[in-house]
């Protein structure tokens, strides 16, 4: 009984913890009118309508709640020159949605570029809050404090109000309990607030009074639990479905505040405020039938207790409902009862314990992307929608302790994130890949077009010249080489050569043949001195002309080529394909680059989130493990008690 009554209490401080989710409400709420006022200084009238398309693009999709394609529109239109027209409206967005999605980095980098001394003192002021915020998230608290301070009036009533709730929400932080609440009475008697402080009220309420009721003040607690409870419920749906959720845990951390003040009657009345159909009402029967057998209840105790036990098992009041209500039919002499509820609790819990197993088997081999549903296609903004279940069984109900918790919502939706931006990526990867099919096509055509049938033949005569050019310029290079006075003669003179030629050949066939030549010898002997010596007058004449003419037809054919490759050049690489095909190499290396970094990050963030499952899973596991122990521990000394009083007869 000490150990339960323990294991509910450290279940209660959980309770009592103030809201986490500080920064969650702050989100996008208020953004357009900081950006009317932001950009519009004392002197200049807002632009009524908008003066660059692009940022019409860029509202569009905000509004829509498309952040992400919000964010890609405001990225292309900055590498593209940037948006005209709209003053630092664009770069505040850009700050925000960044902020948003968990990149403080660059959200840092945006507002220290809006807080030089040319900026608008609006801009300046947003720029200083929305840094005061991304110090917040890193818990740089006295840096917050900095970056407030920097804010000088006037503000504008928005910021006005969020700022009020930063105030207070960083002396809860700090427990400056009183200074807390004074700001927050102070701002409250302000006409109640701003609009936008109404919202947040509620939030603030419930973490004084938790933060109260961790330091043990409980009187002062209840006082802050109570006005959570009565604060009017807004008419938005979104809003009052969250106030509601708010009421139940103000109505719980209440209850186990006057059971702790042993006022039990009045906190069984505090747990009976809790809507039956919240997720919260575990925790609010729970602590009913602990309230109910301390007045000494316990048949009454067990309705709620057995209700509790036959909800799923993983939350941690139902496992404790299966050890308490063994521990009533004990107090009520049942000790039978006693015994079957024991076993039954003793047999869910060993078969917890396996599905606890295969949930880590499960985080082992399977996706992260596939465990959590991150649909991208169909999904909205947020992974967490609270009308979807986006978790596969048997993980998701291990996972509810987690869904509250900052760390493991911003490693879910910064997956979801990468994920859309890997298949976006890879889309661009194929259509890069048709671009350049494309191209390719066009070069084609454009050869076929652009050919003309003249040119064709201009290159194939280009070819023979140079051919011809090559055949005499051996030969020259013969002549020369050799002194060969007979090679490059005129036509005529080359005729007689190959006559006597001719004749000296048959002159051998007839001598061959035993036939006298002398005679013929003798003549073709002084034809051939007469042209031996006609051929030497003018042999380096000759040499000199012709080396001339190779001269001549290597400049033309020079000039040629340069020509023809100008042609070639324009038919192979035309200027506007060329530039478009650079362009897309380009782009698709960037591609390739970027779908890199996304696998390594994805990857780290993947490893994180299991880390996160698999602590979470442990602690279940031990949790169950220890229940299991008092179940068999309580077992055990029932059979030695019965022995004993056995023994004794």
């Amino acid at each position: 009984m000490r150990v339960m009554i323990k294991n509910t209490y450290s279940g209660l401080i959980q309770l009592m913890k103030p809201l986490r989710q500080y920064f969650l409400i702050f989100g996008f709420i208020g953004l357009a009118s900081v950006l009317n006022s932001a950009s519009v200084s004392a002197a200049e009238k807002p632009l009524r309508n908008v003066a660059d398309l692009r940022y019409g693009v860029v509202l569009y999709e905000y509004f829509q709640g498309h952040h992400f394609q919000s964010l890609s529109e405001l990225m292309v239109a900055k590498e593209r020159g940037g948006i005209q027209g709209h003053k630092d409206n664009p770069e505040l967005i850009e700050g925000s949605l960044s902020l948003a999605f968990g990149m403080e980095r660059q959200a840092g980098d945006i507002y220290d570029r809006l807080l030089g001394e040319d900026k608008p003192l609006a801009v300046r002021n947003a720029a200083w809050f929305y840094l005061a915020k991304i110090r917040y998230q890193r818990g740089e608290l006295d840096a917050v404090k900095s970056s407030l301070s920097n804010i000088i009036e006037p503000i504008s009533a928005d910021l006005v109000d969020e700022m009020d709730a930063m105030k207070i929400q960083l002396l809860i932080k700090e427990a400056k309990f009183e200074e807390a609440e004074a700001a927050l009475e102070k701002v409250s008697s302000r006409s109640g607030g701003g609009r936008q402080f109404q919202y947040w009220r509620p939030y603030l309420n419930f973490n004084l009074g938790a933060i109260y009721a961790r330091y043990e003040k409980l009187d002062e607690a209840q006082n802050f639990f109570s006005k959570v409870a009565n604060e009017r419920l807004s008419k938005k749906p979104f809003y009052h479905k969250e106030q509601l959720a708010l009421y139940d845990k103000a109505y719980i951390a209440s209850g186990f505040s006057y059971f702790q003040q042993q006022d039990y009657q009045q906190a069984i009345n505090e747990f009976g405020n809790v809507r039956q159909s919240t997720p919260l009402v575990n925790d609010a029967l729970l602590g009913y039938g602990w309230a109910t057998a301390k007045l000494g209840d316990y048949k009454a105790a067990l309705i709620p207790w057995t209700v509790l036990s036959q909800r799923p098992i993983a939350d941690d009041a139902v496992q404790e409902s299966l050890i308490a209500i063994p521990h009533a039919y004990l107090q009520l002499g049942d000790t039978s009862r006693a015994l079957d509820a024991y076993a039954r609790a003793e047999q869910v819990f060993i078969k917890e314990l396996a599905l606890i197993d295969d949930a880590g088997n499960k985080i082992v081999g399977q996706s992260l992307i596939e465990l959590f549903k991150l649909d991208y296609a169909n999904a909205t903004y947020s992974w967490l929608v609270p009308e979807n279940n986006y978790l596969v069984e048997p993980v998701s109900r291990y996972l509810l302790p987690l869904f509250a918790q900052n760390r493991f919502q911003n490693s879910i939706q910064s997956l979801f994130d990468l994920d859309k931006i890997r298949l976006r990526l890879e889309s661009w990867k194929i259509s890069l890949d048709s671009y350049r099919d494309l191209m390719s096509y066009r070069l084609k055509a454009f050869r076929l077009q652009q050919v003309p049938e003249g040119y064709r033949n201009m290159t194939a005569e280009l070819e023979s010249i140079t051919e011809k050019r090559n055949e005499l310029a051996a030969i020259f290079s013969q002549a020369k080489q050799e002194q060969n006075v007979f090679m490059l003669l005129d036509d005529d003179r080359q005729d007689l050569v190959d006559m006597v030629e001719s004749g000296e050949q048959n002159a051998k066939l007839l001598s061959a043949d035993g036939q006298s030549t002398d005679e013929e010898n003798e003549w073709l002997q002084r034809y051939r001195g007469l042209l031996l010596w006609s051929a030497n007058l003018d042999f380096d004449d000759r040499l000199w002309k012709v080396e001339a003419d190779l001269g001549e037809v290597d400049g033309i054919l020079a000039s040629a080529a340069a020509a023809d490759n100008k042609i070639q050049g324009l038919l192979t690489d035309a200027p506007d394909i060329k530039s478009a095909r650079t362009r897309i190499d380009a782009y698709f290396s960037r591609v390739d680059s970027l779908l890199a970094n996304n696998k390594v990050v994805m990857a780290s963030i993947e490893n994180d989130v299991r880390a996160q499952l698999f602590a979470s899973l442990a602690l279940q596991r031990q949790r169950v493990q220890f229940y299991l122990g008092e179940a068999r521990l309580a077992v055990a000394q029932l059979y030695d008690n019965e022995y004993l009083e056995g023994s004794k007869q």
